[in-house]
């Protein structure tokens, strides 16, 4: 789990951070995109209407350079017309070219159809003259006006003027027409390649421009003249534009610092993105250039981008899944192993299973060395008590040799030689380890140690290496335990028609020196003494039963095991014998089995 955690937690910083920055810079960069559109847009728009409108300004520079010059006669009507006309026709924005002098008459050409006419008035002497020469005066160099409608060409036009100055004095003004009606078209385009509405308002309200007027030139005439020579954005078939100035649902704010400005209305339940520029460049009014968006446009950029998100937290969350899944992976053998390694720890070696190969090489090294120890370990379990092995594993300290009190036991199996001469050296052996095995069952439930195998004898102790006051009352239990066994085999073994089996055990209690002894580089955990001697020596004077039908278990202990059982054990003295290795004889029991 912690490893899981780990992996798994390290790939969640990791592609989380990633996640998080592509998430953000996405949603910073669809938001720039959209506002770089917009502006891009209305940029766009203008750049075309000055395109549009711009070369008026150069006609004007034209016809002008050529009256200061000397090479066009403002007062010869043939030359006029045809240089007039010639502009007109280079000029195919231009509606209308006119010179009006100081004395009131006006000379020019305007567009019908596919061509020309030449139009001449004279307003000497009217109420309008000495306004027209007053306004002729203070243009200062000209420029664009307002919108007006002109009766001539019966459309509303937007202008611009320039006085034509000849040696100091104005002798006239030029005026150029450009109709609305053309830069409707010029919207209707701009919608064409944007697939957005595109608009041009004079002032908040008046339409200057709208697809919807391109082509109607009824409903550009309708209800229009000299005062209201466009309609009013009420007036066009345009809901979502005659809402503009409604309260709005986001404010007005500037795009990126562009100029271009941007805010949201909703209308009948869905919002709509208005972005505009305002120019003064055509007029004393100033003109709006405009386009609007469906807020849903905006929601589908940023549902793309919620559409990525979803599939960055999938695969962040694939890579968590992973990176916990790997971890398992990793760490499931290395479990195994530890669990293993406890039970080896308990010396539960029957219970330890070899470990598996691992596509890891570190842990399939560790796994190979592991069942090599395992095997070892399985070895050593047969050589070794496992009770000592594990109190040597618990107290980790080298065991100094000591005086100790203890009960030792000698067991021997009662004419074993002449029993193997006649079974083969397998069947010899397997008896050997039956034998060894209920033994040792029977000693180690009492909590004694088996020291050693001498041929078909064995010697065991009580009282080491852990401390066991009672321990000869755990001896006499264990040759108990032992005499039951014997019984039941012999039982089995009388069923077969065998022969059975007869056990000589001695018990003697006393002090040995009890620790590790042997060379530096093999040592055994034993013990050693007169007491042990002397026990072997009981285990021999059994030999006085043998005859006996009854005996198929002798039991004999000193009297100093005697004494230590405080008469909690049925025994019987068998008088006072000598043993080899003493000079005083001892008082011998035989223990009731």
């Amino acid at each position: 789990m912690l490893l899981g955690l780990c992996l798994g937690t390290l790939v969640l910083l990791a592609a989380a951070s990633v996640l998080v920055i592509s998430i953000w810079s996405g949603i910073q960069s669809t938001i720039d995109l959209l506002q770089d559109q917009a502006v891009f847009a209305i940029d766009t728009v203008e750049a075309r209407l000055e395109e549009h409108l711009m070369p008026a300004e150069d006609q004007l520079d034209f016809i002008n350079d050529l009256i200061v010059a000397g090479r066009l006669d403002p007062n010869d009507d043939r030359q006029m017309e045809d240089v007039l006309t010639g502009a007109l026709a280079a000029t195919p924005q231009v509606d209308g070219l006119i010179f009006v002098d100081t004395d009131g008459r006006l000379r020019g050409v305007g567009r019908v159809g596919g061509g020309a006419y030449w139009i001449s008035e004279d307003y000497a002497g009217g109420p309008d003259v000495e306004a027209l020469t007053d306004d002729m005066l203070n243009l200062q160099g000209g420029g664009w006006g307002d919108v007006v409608w002109s009766p001539g060409l019966e459309i509303a036009v937007q202008t611009i003027r320039r006085p034509i100055i000849v040696g100091g004095e104005v002798i006239g003004v030029l005026g150029v027409g450009v109709s609305i009606q053309k830069l409707s078209r010029l919207a209707s385009e701009l919608e064409d390649d944007f697939g957005h509405r595109v608009f041009i308002l004079q002032g908040d309200d008046m339409v200057v421009a709208h697809p919807s007027l391109a082509d109607d030139v009824a409903a550009i005439e309708r209800g229009l003249s000299p005062e209201k020579p466009v309609p009013l954005i009420d007036e066009v078939d345009d809901p979502i534009l005659a809402a503009i100035w409604d309260e709005p649902t986001l404010p007005t704010e500037d795009i990126s610092g562009s100029g271009v400005l941007s805010h949201m209305i909703e209308i009948d339940g869905e919002e709509w993105f208005y972005v505009y520029h305002r120019i003064d460049t055509f007029g004393t009014v100033s003109w709006l250039l405009g386009s609007y968006y469906r807020g849903s446009e905006f929601e589908d950029e940023f549902e793309r981008l919620n559409m990525a998100v979803i599939a960055g937290l999938l695969v962040l969350a694939l890579g968590v899944a992973a990176a916990f899944y790997i971890g398992h992976r990793i760490a499931d053998p290395v479990h195994r192993l530890a669990i293993s390694a406890q039970r080896i720890g308990a010396l539960e070696f029957d219970k330890v299973d070899p470990l598996a190969r691992s596509r890891m090489r570190e842990l399939d090294e560790a796994n190979g060395a592991f069942n090599l120890m395992l095997t070892g370990l399985r070895w050593f379990e047969n050589y070794v008590p496992r009770k000592l092995v594990h109190r040597l594993m618990v107290e980790d300290r080298e065991f100094v040799s000591e005086e100790r009190e203890v009960t030792v036991m000698f067991t021997d199996i009662v004419g074993f030689t002449s029993f193997a001469e006649r079974l083969p050296a397998a069947d010899i052996a397997q008896f050997l380890n039956e034998h060894f095995a209920l033994i040792t069952t029977c000693v180690e439930a009492e909590g004694g140690t088996v020291d050693k195998y001498i041929g078909d004898a064995v010697m065991a102790f009580w009282g080491a290496p852990e401390q066991q006051p009672d321990h000869a009352m755990r001896a006499c239990r264990a040759a108990n335990a032992i005499a039951d066994a014997i019984g039941r085999l012999n039982a089995d073994r009388r069923a077969r028609g065998e022969q059975i089996v007869r056990v000589r055990i001695g018990l003697h209690s006393g002090p040995v020196i009890v620790g590790n002894i042997g060379a530096p580089d093999r040592v055994n955990y034993t013990i050693v003494g007169d007491t042990v001697n002397t026990c072997q020596r009981l285990e021999q004077l059994g030999k006085l039963f043998d005859g006996e039908a009854d005996s198929e278990v002798v039991v004999l202990i000193s009297d100093v095991t005697w004494r230590a059982l405080d008469g909690s054990t049925a025994a019987r003295a068998i008088g006072h014998h000598e043993v080899k290795g003493r000079s005083a004889s001892i008082e011998v029991y035989r223990l009731d089995t």
